[in-house]
């Protein structure tokens, strides 16, 4: 059994509490009452064994955090209205189809998929479960991008109007091992993604051999809970066990304070762990890889140097970001 490839971070990627805050949610990070309604991994009649970090680390985490806002108030009305209208709502629970994504996160057949790959999927394609209607036959229908409909690429693009999810990872030790404090403020945000070597059984399993399995990990505890998409749906692991943890942040754009561009004009963000600086070019912001570029560009443009304006994270996010090159960032 495989359903995933390790490689090394990327330098772009998010880190949870250190290149981008928690956003704490749930105090006591018990994510239990919020879990998503439970479903098997393979559906269709289809072997789906690469496709667990896509539906635990993935689709599952999503759903948990985004049911936690909607019961909490943190959703705008009309969106949930809209999530509830247009289908997204399955037996009283949000419900993203697993599928799609697995479509696009560049699943290797015999080995699995790398868990950036499957993270960036899952936040990029947020469909109602089961929006396509093509019963597919085998495992190269099931991943086929052909049969991506224009129906579902409109409505993914509304939902990703409406509504962004980011993906983060939690930081570890330079031995792979993470320190249980920071799991602890990290568990807060987001219930948490991890490998494991797959197992089924009682107690507090710490098989042997390479991880080749994603799984969600919800509570805390002296081994750590996990939810899985096979039979055995919760069973427990050895702390020490899993690794390769991740979490969710969601943003509701129609609840944020848009960002009132001007050309020229500097904006420094003040939250977070790093400041950045940007400048405003037709509405978004330009960030340079050196901010005495960013400066020099104001000030050519503007005939003069600028004092920038501080903003804070939620209006950084609430406008579109690219580089020197005009490229989304």
């Amino acid at each position: 059994m495989s359903g995933l490839l390790i490689t090394n971070k990327r330098p772009q990627e998010l880190i949870g509490g250190s290149t981008t805050p928690f956003n704490i949610l749930v105090s006591n990070g018990d994510w239990t009452d919020n879990l998503p309604e439970h479903e098997h991994q393979k559906r269709y009649d289809i072997d789906e064994t690469y496709t667990c970090l896509f539906q635990n680390n993935g689709n599952d985490g999503k759903e948990t955090v985004i049911m936690f806002m909607l019961k909490n108030n943190m959703i705008s009305r009309e969106n949930a209205r809209w999530l509830y209208e247009v289908g997204y709502f399955k037996n009283g629970f949000i419900n993203f189809d697993d599928r799609i994504p697995a479509m696009f996160g560049d699943i290797q057949i015999g080995s699995g998929a790398y868990i950036w790959k499957a993270l960036d999927a899952c936040a990029k394609y947020n469909l109602p479960e089961g929006f396509l209607k093509d019963n597919p036959k085998n495992i190269n229908e099931f991943l086929d991008k052909e049969r991506f409909t224009k129906e579902a690429e409109e409505l993914n693009n509304e939902f990703n109007k409406r509504l962004n999810f980011k993906w983060w990872w939690v930081e570890c030790n330079g031995d792979g091992s993470y320190d249980d404090e920071i799991l602890k403020e990290a568990r807060k945000s987001s219930p948490l993604g991890a490998t494991v070597v797959y197992a089924d059984g009682s107690g507090c399993l710490d098989p042997a051999g390479q991880h080749n399995h994603g799984i969600l990990n919800y509570k805390d505890g002296e081994c750590l809970p996990i939810d899985d998409s096979y039979n055995q749906r919760f069973k427990e692991y050895k702390k020490s066990h899993l690794r390769n943890f991740t979490g969710w942040t969601l943003i509701d754009l129609k609840n944020m304070e848009k960002l009132k561009v001007e050309n020229n004009k500097l904006y420094l963000l003040v939250e977070g762990s790093e400041q950045k600086l940007a400048m405003g070019l037709d509405g978004r912001l330009v960030v340079y890889s050196d901010k005495i570029d960013t400066l020099i560009n104001s000030a050519s443009r503007s005939k003069q140097y600028q004092v920038p304006t501080p903003i804070t994270l939620e209006q950084w996010n609430s406008v579109d970001k690219v580089n020197g090159k005009g490229e989304l960032i």
